[in-house]
């Protein structure tokens, strides 16, 4: 669960002047079942009651989202939530429908998937028949150990398996790596990545945009950014839809 948090100008008056600023929670339902919060908190002005936000969302407090122009003091010392998993699903999807839609011969493929965190290992099927030789890179090989075990098992393909960025992975030529630390500079390839930097490859790709279903579409509230809110949806209620 989480919880998107809106703001309103409170009212002016004599009166207001002495009240204090208001804090309301609405729970809204998602179609899977699940739901999230809007909280709406009242300001004056440039002051934000941002202490007594925190204090309200309670066990929420580090799955809160705010408006995309919303800027964080300093002295809050606070970080909101950020998409993690499902910016790195949909660097992946990008990747399988770029090597789809370009119909290169699958024995001249070789990919090499960079991951630390086991995101792709219930995806790397999709790459079988895309691919000749598929290549893991991972510091913890457990994450990874059991599905390749499986895939040898199932199709006798065998995929090999690293703990670092070595002369395997520097041999293919298709890099799917949310962060673009590892790959090494000019390195000759197609690469997949978040985080793009300068000389890294002439053949650089990142996510693709995100496309929300319209009975999710309609429920994000006004100002917040769109893959944020599907990031939340999908790492804090379990949605699933197609990127």
């Amino acid at each position: 669960m989480f919880a998107v948090v809106m703001f309103k100008e409170k009212e002016r008056s004599f009166l207001s002047f002495f009240k204090k600023q208001k804090i309301m929670a609405e729970r809204v339902n998602l179609p899977n079942g699940e739901s999230f919060f809007v909280i709406t908190a009242e300001k004056k002005g440039d002051k934000i009651p941002f202490k007594e936000i925190l204090s309200f969302a309670g066990g929420l407090g580090n799955s809160l989202i705010f408006p995309s122009d919303f800027c964080f003091l300093p002295e809050w010392d606070y970080t909101p939530f950020e998409p993690k998993q499902l910016k790195k699903k949909m660097l992946f999807d990008s990747a399988v429908k770029h090597l789809e839609k370009t119909k290169l011969n699958p024995m001249e493929v070789s990919v090499c998937i960079c991951d630390d965190e086991g995101i792709y290992s219930d995806e790397i099927h999709k790459l079988l028949k895309l691919a000749a030789k598929i290549h893991i890179v991972c510091h913890n090989k457990e994450l990874y150990e059991k599905e390749i075990k499986e895939i040898l098992f199932e199709y006798g393909i065998s995929i090999t398996l690293s703990s670092s960025f070595d002369a395997r992975a520097t041999l293919c030529n298709v890099v799917i790596s949310h962060e673009s630390e590892n790959i090494p500079l000019f390195f000759d390839g197609t690469v997949f990545t978040n985080e793009k930097r300068p000389f890294l490859a002439q053949r650089c790709f990142g996510t693709q945009s995100i496309r929300l279903p319209f009975e999710y579409e309609k429920l994000r509230p006004p100002g917040v950014d769109k893959l944020t809110f599907a990031s939340a949806l999908y790492e804090k209620c379990g949605v699933h839809f197609d990127s």
